[in-house]
């Protein structure tokens, strides 16, 4: 289900015709990869590129060509990396996109990526991640309200009593605020229940995520899919509890001085907190403005299927 991102598709195709390098970012399930779909759809019905190359990034980029690229030579992986180059920087068979899905990680741990923006190709890549050197960044919202509605009604598939229900279809609305992945779940999770509006706001209330339902034949659980999106195994221990913390907050931006003094009990140095709270932004963890920082929902209803305990932020309850 596609719903409401036309305007994101003509938008990264304007950066790919002004730059050739385009990095489309947002948080786990947004719909990142479906966008970059939709713009290969729109690009081979223009007839801009002869060639595309889709990459699914698996651990370094070196791998990551090695398991798309299926008659490589070389036995090393700059071995498969410039071949790889060579391959697409070929004009012989025309103009070549490169596509890479779900790059998870930071530029500087995986050397090979630093090269990208000199490649003499277009290239379009997903990423949670902030952002790449010499990358034109194209961030995905989260659905707007009227979207969100129509997403979540295409698998919910019931008719909603629009007077009566109103405001329990605003409550769930608000609950998944505007992840796509999160609305086709409650939907279809709603619909395999045979759920109203009321029914199914009371049992995200009361269980969050720990809801699962059975659609053709195959059982989904809604907190293990979470938990698959949203991987903290590899942030350091202060960073995790920094997330924690903000699980515990409302969708709201928060200052960084309110968090200095939240978060005194996980990083009493303000220029370390700084740091971290902006290498989170950086990881796609959290989002920024000029008034602070705030977690979407999605991802702190997933930190809390872990209970967080009061004696884990201190500052916080007492506050």
């Amino acid at each position: 289900l596609f719903v409401g991102r036309d305007k994101e598709v003509g938008e990264v195709l304007e950066l790919l015709r002004a730059g050739g390098k385009v990095m489309i970012t947002g948080l786990g399930g947004i719909g990142k990869t479906e966008l970059l779909r939709q713009v290969i759809l729109r690009l081979r019905a223009q007839g801009v590129y002869k060639r595309f190359a889709f990459v699914q990034y698996e651990g370094t980029l070196a791998n990551s060509f090695y398991n798309a690229f299926s008659s490589l030579h070389g036995d090393t992986e700059d071995a498969w990396v410039n071949e790889v180059r060579g391959i697409l920087e070929n004009r012989d068979e025309g103009p070549t996109l490169l596509l890479i899905d779900n790059l998870e990680c930071v530029w500087d741990k995986d050397p090979a990526l630093k090269m990208l923006s000199s490649y003499d190709v277009d290239i379009c890549l997903t990423s949670r991640i902030s952002g790449l050197i010499d990358f034109a960044v194209y961030p995905l919202a989260p659905l707007e309200d009227e979207m969100a509605g129509k997403l979540f009604k295409q698998a919910y598939r019931f008719p909603i009593d629009e007077r009566a229900e109103a405001g329990s279809e605003r409550a769930v609305l608000q609950y998944a605020s505007g992840h796509p992945l999160l609305l086709r779940l409650l939907g279809s999770l709603a619909h395999a229940k045979h759920w109203s509006m009321g029914q199914l706001t009371e049992e995200l209330m009361t269980r969050g995520f720990a809801l699962s339902f059975v659609q053709d034949a195959v059982k989904t659980n809604i907190s293990e899919i979470c938990r698959q999106l949203f991987d903290f195994s590899d942030l350091k221990p202060c960073q995790l509890k920094l997330l924690r913390l903000f699980a515990l907050m409302p969708y709201q931006t928060v200052s960084v001085e309110r968090l200095s003094c939240l978060a005194g009990d996980v990083c009493q140095d303000p220029d370390l907190l700084a740091d971290e709270l902006e290498m989170l932004f950086s990881l796609g963890w959290l989002d920024t403005n000029r008034n602070g920082y705030v977690m979407h929902p999605v991802i702190a209803q997933t930190l809390r299927l872990t209970p967080i305990e009061p004696e884990e932020h201190p500052l916080f309850w007492r506050s």
